[in-house]
């Protein structure tokens, strides 16, 4: 896979603000209103992000190849998300970090975790083929 570095902060800063989106949605489906706890907010999202800000460059999320590609997209942001994921989910487990990660709890941030992120992605690499006068096609098309 593609290793790369993001040429602009724009879209890792907005791929963090859809991570913070749907924790924070978490936390209100939890009882707990986000914009009330600004600084646990922040504890429960910082593990999350920092595993999509190591493991999405690493896995190629930021390439020309993954942002031109619905398949390529799908394949790279999922498997970026489950690693993603689970290393935030270790991050949380420490004693620096509120809630732990237990198994369940794992299971609902890599399944709806991924609906967020993967959802948004396939949106950018749209916007993306768009702009570059790329065809539109369903997944897996030959124009794909």
């Amino acid at each position: 896979m593609a290793r790369t570095v993001p040429r602009s902060p724009v879209l890792p800063v907005l791929d963090l603000v859809v991570i913070t989106t749907f924790i924070g949605y978490g936390l209100t489906r939890h009882g707990l209103d986000p914009w009330a706890f600004p600084t646990y907010t922040v504890k429960a999202v910082t593990p999350f992000a920092i595993g999509w800000l190591l493991v999405a460059p690493l896995l190629g999320a930021y390439s020309e190849r993954t942002l031109g590609s619905f398949a390529w997209t799908a394949v790279v942001v999922a498997g970026a998300w489950v690693v993603a994921s689970l290393l935030g989910g270790a991050i949380r487990s420490t004693s620096l970090f509120p809630g732990g990660a237990t198994p369940i709890f794992l299971v609902v941030i890599v399944g709806f975790g991924l609906a967020f992120v993967l959802g948004w992605r396939l949106v950018v690499t749209a916007a993306h083929r768009r702009w570059r006068g790329q065809p539109r096609s369903p997944v897996g098309s030959r124009a794909d």
